[in-house]
């Protein structure tokens, strides 16, 4: 156990080394003393969460650890964008900015990297951070569940072509968004039922999402405790994301999250999962989301002609892969957010009474606590006009901290965040048999979905994190109890058996000796 904990800090180490060290030898030559401290301490703060986790873990953290979820969405969206603004790679901002005003935001970062570490560890239970093997025989394979909801994707895309407009839409993305929005506007001016059926669907949209991820997921986790079809299944689900990605509405993020919720599913059912494998499949991910940004844009000119563009865009253009604009746009958006705050009052208790209340339909609240999001105030001031038309940005929690209170907000909120993530966690094992079961399936299947949508934690609002906990955990988890009331023995709420436990052996041994 001390072989493997000292395994994996010295891969911790070493990579924040090996970053520190990149980021000097690629530096722009105008890039003064005053910016390599901050630097230095938000990786300095993300090595010694890393090292806290492992002190906590046995060996390396899982992946379905929320803590570890949120260290790895912060090297996308703090620490990676920080190497790229110092090699002087290209950082979209809405003005101009400084050397001063971006360490502002990289010390910044490491406030809200420890403020959430802290508040986490603070009330995490130390039985918590592993969830056992489970014996999944009783689940189904996944399949079924994964194809039904790729089922209607496919069909539609089948008439298009009968009906001789091509396989592929033609329709951009761009165009499909701002239709999109002027449905939303006919219905809220029309009210009544058209506007009751769309606030519905906007609290419903992420269940068939959550359900064939936990399809993929299945999956993964038959394979893995099977020890076989890995590749295959592998090829599979990425030719299934590559068809969602094609075939769809030319959303990226819903279709990404349905692979990350069925590796969470895994990890916590049939892990821990190899980073190795990970590693390696997050980097095609990364291809995958990048080259899919130019594509959507473009692929009105046909799927060869569109193409070629991807790939002059993927290696002709300065920064190519490497430059990811879903990462690198967040520093441009948190320098840009903070300079618009700065100066302002900040908005304190209000804010947070704001954010709590989010899931409630604002129509109903004083109009003290309706004040717009972060991401509504960045969107109309970074896009003017286009955003009354309904282009928009995401978010961002630094800015969030900001309002609430200052530079001392940062790591307030952060704690807070850590603290709720930490309840979510304690709950899925709370009540759990130990040494004899794990936890109920339903638990585990809305902790992948809320954990799958982990990386809300620092590009959208705080209000937007709780609005996922009550409609998408809480209600729920509500609402199936309630129906499966009068089933006590049913799968959903029943507590899974461990697969190594000494009951599972026997068991095991005798039924492979009444086979033969």
């Amino acid at each position: 156990m001390a072989k493997s904990k000292i395994s994996s800090l010295s891969c911790i180490f070493s990579a924040c080394i090996l970053i520190l060290a990149y980021s000097l030898s690629t530096a722009t030559p105008e890039l003064g003393p005053e910016i390599w401290l901050p630097h230095a301490f938000q990786i300095a703060c993300w090595a010694f969460a890393w090292f806290l986790l492992v002190q906590r873990s046995k060996g390396f953290p899982r992946f379905s650890d929320p803590a570890v979820l949120l260290l790895l969405w912060s090297g996308m969206y703090f620490i990676y964008p920080s190497v790229v603004w110092i090699g002087g790679g290209y950082i979209p901002t809405g003005r101009e900015t400084t050397n001063a005003n971006v360490a502002f935001v990289f010390w910044l970062h490491g406030l809200f990297i420890l403020g959430f570490i802290v508040g986490h560890l603070l009330i995490r239970k130390r039985t918590n951070w592993s969830v056992p093997k489970l014996d999944l025989q009783r689940l189904p394979s996944g399949w079924g569940i994964y194809l039904i909801l790729l089922a209607p994707l496919l069909f539609e895309s089948f008439v298009r072509l009968i009906s001789g407009q091509g396989l592929l839409p033609k329709q951009t993305y761009g165009e499909k968004w701002y239709g999109m929005y002027e449905n939303i506007r006919a219905a809220q001016s029309a009210g009544g039922v058209a506007y009751l059926v769309l606030q519905i669907k906007s609290k419903l949209y992420f269940f068939p999402i959550l359900i064939q991820g936990i399809g993929a997921g299945l999956i993964i986790a038959h394979s893995v405790q099977q020890r076989k079809n890995y590749f295959r299944n592998t090829i599979f689900l990425l030719t299934g994301t590559v068809l969602m990605l094609l075939l769809g509405s030319g959303g990226r993020s819903s279709v990404m999250i349905i692979l990350i919720i069925g590796l969470i599913f895994a990890d916590l059912t049939a892990g821990p999962l190899r980073w190795r494998y990970l590693v390696f499949l997050f980097l095609l991910m990364a291809i995958l989301f990048q080259s899919f940004r130019y594509y959507r844009a473009v692929n009105y000119l046909g799927f060869n002609s569109a193409f070629e563009i991807v790939k002059e865009n993927i290696f002709n253009r300065p920064g190519g892969v490497a430059n990811l604009d879903e990462f690198t746009g967040m520093l441009g958006k948190e320098t840009f957010g903070i300079w618009i705050f700065q100066g302002k009052k900040k908005e304190g208790l209000l804010y947070l009474a704001q954010n709590i209340l989010a899931p409630l339909p604002k129509q109903i609240l004083p109009l003290s606590l309706q004040e717009k999001p972060t991401n509504q105030i960045l969107s109309t001031e970074l896009l003017g006009e286009l955003a009354l038309a309904g282009a928009g940005v995401a978010g961002a929690i630094i800015v969030d901290g900001y309002r609430l209170a200052g530079v001392p907000g940062i790591p307030i909120l952060a704690a807070i965040l850590g603290l709720i993530f930490a309840v979510a966690q304690n709950w899925l094992t709370k009540g759990v048999p130990r040494g004899a079961k794990g936890p109920m399936l339903l638990k585990i299947i809305l902790i992948a979905g809320l954990y799958g949508c982990l990386y809300n934690l620092i590009r959208s609002s705080f209000g937007t994190i709780i609005t996922m906990l009550f409609y998408w955990v809480c209600m729920p988890w509500i609402l199936v109890n309630f129906i499966l009331a009068k089933y006590p023995n049913n799968i959903l709420t029943s507590h899974l058996p461990i697969l190594d436990c000494p009951h599972y052996r026997v068991r095991s041994i005798v039924d492979s000796k009444n086979e033969v």
